[in-house]
This record gives C-alpha cells, sequence and structure tokens, in this order.
C-alpha cells in the first residue's frame, strides 16, 4: 500500500513539484520515497527524497530542472521489504517504470507463470509481477489479478494506468494543457495542477441526496476519478483516453450445481486465504457483527502467532457493541482484542484533520469511528488490517434489502410467503419491517413523487439559499435503490461501498495502515450476486448463507444475531454536546456560499430524534467545515 503521483506536460515543469505531491500524501507510505523523470533530450532519470531508503542513499536528489515526465511514490512496504521493492521500479528489458498503490494478491501465481514463459525475476514483490505481466500480455494483464491496485506505467511513449474492479485503491488525475494524477485530491491542489472550484448545482445536489447523481465522481470540478475496472492511457502531449476492462454485471456467475453453502465457505476461505499474503503482521477490524467476525474466525485460525483486533466501544448501551466484539476474541485462543472509546469532544477535537484527510464530506459521525479504530491500531504497531466492508451490499445485509425482498414476493404473487417473510424478517431482524418496505417501495415511485416526499423528510432541500432554489429543480436522485434485488446490489456496489471504501482508504492511510476488504475478492462477489435470493434472505435472516457457512465457527449469539449496528456512534447524545459549538462555528464563519445559514443554525438548535435527519445534519456540518478548509470557490 502506498501512495503515488506524477505529472506528463509537453512544456515541460520543474522536477521539485514531483517532491510537492508525494509530502502531502507521506502518510501513505513512510517507509520509502523515489522519484522518476524522463526529457526528452536525455535519458530517464531516477532520484532520491529526504525518506528514501539508506540503501539507495547514493541516487541524486530531485532538483528544479525541468522535464516532461515525472512520477513520484511513496511506499508503505507489505512485501518484500527490502530494497528491491523500492519504487518507481523499472524493467530491465522493457525499460518500463512503475509506481504501484495496493497488493495483488495472487502474485506468487502469476509468477510462477511468467517464470514458465521465460521470465526472471530480481525481487519477491508483486510491483515487479505487473511489470512483467504487462510486457507479456499489455493492458489485459490486469484481467488476472486478484486483489486492489491504482498504479501507473511509463513506456517511453505512453502512460498506461489501471484502477482495481472496485475502487478499493484510489486514482485521481487533472486533464488541462497538463496531465496529472495522485492517490489524493490533496496533492494535485498542494502543487497547484488543480483549483478547489466547486459548482454551485454540485452542493445543492449534495445538501439534497448527499452525493452527486453520476457515480465516481467527486465534488471539485477540475479533479476527474478513474471509474473502478477501467484502464487510462496518456500519450506525450497529454491527451487522455479511458477503456472499461472489467463490468460486474458481465461476469456474475451462472448458478451451479452442488451445496452452495459448502461452495460459499470455500470461496470465502480462499478469499481470506489470498488477504493474508504480507511480510509483516495483519489484525482486522471488529464490530462484534457477523461480517468482521467471520473475517476474525478464519482469519485468526491461519494466523501463526497472536491475531490481533480493534473495536469501537461506548458507554451507551444502544449502540455499544464491545460485548459481542468481547465474545468473538474469547472464543479464539490466539486473538486479542483492543478497544477505543470515541467520543463527541474527541470528534470536535479532530473534525478538522478528518475533513482533511477525508478531503471531501462525510456521510455521518460514525466514519469518526472508523478513524479512531485505525489510530489505535497504528498505536497497537499494526500495518495491515482486514474489514468487513462489501458483504451487506452483496448479500442483503441492509434494511431495504429486507423491505424488497417481501415486495419481490408481493410482485411474483406469492402473497402468502410475502406475509410469512414479513413475519419473519419482524422477528428476526431487529427493524421496523413496514418502514423498510415503504423504503423500498419508495424507488417504485415517479421521479417527480420522490422529489417531493424527499423534500418533505429531508431538510437539504429547505437549506439552500433563495437565489439558489431554481438549482433544485436539476437535481436528479442517485440510483442508490432498485426494483430488483440484483439491482440493488448493482447499485449499492457502485454507490455505497464506493463511498465506504473511499472513508476506509482516507481513514487507514492516513495512519500509514493497509486496509483489505476479502468480501470485494471479485471472485467472491460474482458468485454471491449469482444466488438465489433465498439464499440471501429466508425466514427473516438476512446474509442467510454467511449465517450457515459460519456456523460452525462463531458463538451462537453472533452467527443469528438480529441486530444490526456497525462502526455506529450515538448521534443523539453527541448533537446535544456539541451543537452548541456547530453554531458558534457557523456564525463565525458568516456568510457560506449556497447555504442559508441562519436556517441551518435553526435546524441544530432543534432536538432532532430520527437517525437519517441527524445524519443530514452531521453530513451538512462537515460539508460547511470542508468549504472552509479546502478554501473551496463557488461558481
Amino acid at each position: 500500500m502506498c501512495g503515488i503521483a506524477g505529472i506528463i506536460d509537453s512544456e515541460g515543469f520543474p522536477a521539485n513539484k514531483l517532491e510537492e505531491m508525494a509530502t502531502m500524501i507521506r502518510h501513505r507510505g513512510p517507509d520509502d520515497e523515489g522519484y522518476f523523470t524522463w526529457g526528452k533530450t536525455r535519458e530517464d532519470q531516477f532520484f532520491k527524497g529526504s525518506d528514501t531508503i539508506d540503501a539507495l542513499g547514493s541516487l541524486p536528489q530531485l532538483n528544479e530542472e525541468k522535464v516532461q515526465v515525472g512520477l513520484a511514490h511513496r511506499r508503505l512496504a507489505i512485501l518484500d521489504l527490502s530494497e528491491k521493492g523500492h519504487q518507481p521500479m523499472v524493467d530491465p528489458s522493457t525499460k518500463n517504470v512503475i509506481v504501484f498503490n495496493g497488493e495483488i494478491y495472487n502474485y506468487k501465481e502469476i509468477v510462477s507463470e511468467l517464470k514458465e514463459l521465460g521470465y526472471q525475476f530480481n525481487s519477491n514483490s508483486d510491483t515487479e509481477m505487473i511489470l512483467k505481466a504487462f510486457a507479456e500480455w499489455g493492458p489485459n494483464c490486469v484481467q488476472r489479478f486478484v486483489g486492489m491496485w491504482a498504479f501507473a506505467i511509463w513506456t517511453g511513449e505512453k502512460l498506461f494506468c489501471s484502477r482495481d474492479r472496485f475502487g478499493i485503491k484510489p486514482f485521481y488525475y487533472v486533464q488541462k494543457e497538463y496531465f496529472a494524477f495522485a492517490s489524493e485530491i490533496k496533492a494535485l491542489l498542494k502543487a497547484e495542477l488543480a483549483e478547489p472550484k466547486v459548482s454551485a448545482q454540485s452542493i445543492v445536489q449534495f445538501l439534497v441526496h448527499g452525493a452527486l447523481d453520476v457515480p465516481f465522481t467527486n465534488l471539485f470540478s477540475e479533479i476527474d476519478e478513474l471509474p473502478p475496472g477501467h484502464n487510462l492511457l496518456v500519450d506525450r502531449d497529454g491527451n487522455v483516453r479511458t477503456e472499461r476492462y472489467y463490468n460486474l454485471n458481465d461476469h456474475i456467475q451462472t448458478s451451479s450445481s452442488g451445496d452452495p453453502v459448502v461452495q460459499y465457505r470455500e470461496a470465502f476461505e480462499q478469499a481470506i486465504e489470498l488477504h493474508l499474503v504480507s511480510d509483516v503482521p495483519i489484525g482486522a477490524c471488529l464490530s462484534g457483527g457477523l461480517d468482521s467476525s467471520s473475517i476474525v474466525a478464519l482469519a485468526s485460525q491461519r494466523s501463526k502467532g497472536t491475531f490481533n483486533t480493534f473495536t469501537a466501544a461506548y458507554n451507551e448501551a444502544s449502540v455499544d457493541e464491545s460485548g459481542f466484539a468481547n465474545m468473538v476474541n474469547t472464543h479464539f485462543r490466539n486473538v486479542e482484542g483492543y478497544e477505543c472509546r470515541p467520543s463527541a469532544e474527541g470528534f470536535l477535537e479532530d473534525i478538522d484533520r478528518l475533513m482533511e484527510i477525508q478531503e471531501l464530506p462525510i456521510g455521518s459521525s460514525s466514519i469518526y469511528a472508523q478513524w479512531k479504530v485505525m489510530e489505535l491500531a497504528s498505536q497497537s504497531g499494526m500495518k495491515v488490517l482486514l474489514d468487513g466492508q462489501g458483504a451487506d451490499e452483496v448479500l442483503g445485509g441492509y434494511y431495504n434489502f429486507g423491505g424488497l425482498r417481501v415486495i419481490e414476493l408481493l410482485r411474483s404473487f406469492q402473497f402468502r410467503a410475502a406475509m410469512k417473510e414479513r413475519a419473519a424478517l419482524r422477528a428476526n431482524f431487529d427493524l421496523n419491517i413496514d418502514n423498510s418496505i415503504a423504503r423500498a417501495f419508495f424507488y417504485f415511485l415517479p421521479n417527480k413523487l420522490q422529489r417531493m416526499l424527499r423534500k418533505q423528510k429531508r431538510i437539504g432541500a429547505s437549506l439552500v439559499q433563495e437565489k439558489h432554489k431554481h438549482l433544485l429543480e436539476k437535481t436528479k436522485t442517485p440510483e442508490r435503490g432498485a426494483r430488483s434485488f440484483k439491482q440493488l446490489s448493482l447499485n449499492s456496489i457502485k454507490f455505497n461501498i464506493y463511498e465506504l471504501l473511499r472513508y476506509e482508504d482516507r481513514n487507514s492511510m492516513a495512519f500509514s495502515i493497509e486496509s483489505r476488504v476479502p468480501f470485494l475478492d471479485h471472485r467472491l462477489v460474482e458468485m454471491s450476486l449469482a444466488l438465489p435470493t433465498e439464499q440471501k434472505i429466508k425466514g427473516g435472516w438476512t446474509k442467510k448463507i454467511l449465517r450457515e457457512a459460519m456456523a460452525p465457527e462463531l458463538p451462537e449469539a453472533i452467527i443469528w444475531r438480529k441486530d444490526k449496528k456497525g462502526f455506529v456512534t450515538p448521534q443523539g447524545e453527541w448533537m446535544e454536546k456539541i451543537k452548541k459549538h456547530m453554531i458558534e462555528k457557523i456564525k463565525w464563519m458568516g456568510e457560506i456560499p449556497v447555504i442559508d445559514g441562519k436556517h441551518f443554525i435553526r435546524q441544530l438548535e432543534q432536538k432532532q430524534t430520527g437517525a437519517a435527519q441527524l445524519s443530514e445534519l452531521f453530513r451538512v456540518y462537515s460539508l460547511v467545515r470542508w468549504m472552509e478548509i479546502y478554501k473551496v470557490e463557488v461558481n
């Protein structure tokens, strides 16, 4: 796991601008630093920085000389900890140069295949494997990879870039009279390669819906994201072309014969084993829910020593899951658990730093809970953590999946089965099932009616300044919901999981931790989406196949938990504690672009009880703080 950046400018740019970018993402890779530059009139050159390992101390220092192509790398050493894993890395045969962020978990298998084809290797790193695979198979090499990645390869003629299938690893870029890319937005802004401009329409869209309507985009007008499952080609003049290499909908496996529970268990075990490839210790985030507990169960059994887990705990019983986490920790002999206790006061103290790291507004205060878990893991010396992102999206673990399951049965005229499932969900899933059905039915309504109902229940539209009210008609509802179980999963991966992965990447890398998500092994995802709905929700139990697959490994109280929380915080209690400070901060800021600050203060002064409204207030507050921290220009 690392940080990468680069520039292509046919007119030339000062080489030390690369160092500006790398410095902004040092937290992504404090273990090593390296640079590569290219110019039409001389040979390739490699340079060191202040954090470059001693073994490469003879490299020259980066200077202000003008170059046309440059690559920067910050390394978090996970595989092959020696200087042989240093980047930028060059392939001696092709002279191709790579900067790579991520992990290719099946790299050993690909190395074996390449060795049979005659390739020789100098290191035990997946980075070198990518270079050789690209030499052999070209852009199609990424089809063979199992893992998470964002990388760029300079061939002397063009820059080939790629991002993993689900966007686990970030890749931002700017295309002007030059092309520039980086792992984080702040690197592009710091180097003045992009300006922090945001359209008023985007602000209004975010206020109303909490997200833009186009997936894989961000609020900054000048900064694009390479979509998941895409490659990108840039020539010497900075011309950009993107190509899609993976479409999940085209790869959903067909149902096969045999016991689906056994097949799922085998696929899950394989994903866990691959995600344990590392030359440093691995631990896990543990909420006490089914997903993270399942990961701990299988990963700890395959760990040679102590396996550490990290949990957010609270004094408020309504959100505290530490009892379940402790149950998992004590169930396995080699597991040792650690706890942190996020607080409202800590949230206030850390919010500006959190917003700076996240680079975009956050959806709720739960992101802060994850931040504190990562901080705890860092203090315990961890460099790699497993996390349970993805299971809810592909196996139907969220509330709206339960409601949609009932609706699908009704639409197929299975009325008795629908009423039976509704009753079972009420008994076995701690939720208001009728509210869940209503939320699912919302996406069967005409768009105009959806907008009207949303306006009645949410406060976002009312916070838009009068002079910008006309932009409300142009807002579009992001396709987060759907009318079928399969499409809801696909949309959840496209919108929900993509957003959660950004939170996870920034929170973990802020503390120089590599976060891995085994539920998003693409083969496991493809298999899960192909399962019949009754394998996911049946008898009122969500994620039924995962429960059955893990029943032999975990306590019954974990397998058959009825409540669902996740990394939540006591938002209601926190709001009452910190709203005075929030109000004072907004008053101090004065005029806020697009947002009616006075009306927002009135909303904060009221006591909000609904979880959606509380999250909305936190989201708007984070938007306000983000606009100030990043000195956003609204146009």
